[in-house]
């Protein structure tokens, strides 16, 4: 999957109480591609890797200045 796609799921979970309900019940990262991929997206484990990787990046250069 692109990096699109990825952003593509996130902003319709952002714009989705009912998306968001639903993910929220996810106990780890494969229940969340596997929900993710019912509801019609294309995640791999490789898009959550690298969106948690750039989170975490981003919260420390937050802590950092």
């Amino acid at each position: 999957m692109s990096w699109i796609e990825f952003e593509r799921f996130v902003d319709d979970v952002e714009g989705d109480r009912m998306m968001q309900r639903v993910l929220s019940h996810c106990r780890g990262r494969e229940e969340l591609l596997l929900v993710a991929r019912r509801l019609g997206y294309e995640l791999t484990r490789d898009d959550l890797r690298r969106a948690f990787e750039e989170d975490r990046q981003e919260r420390a250069e937050r802590m950092i200045e």
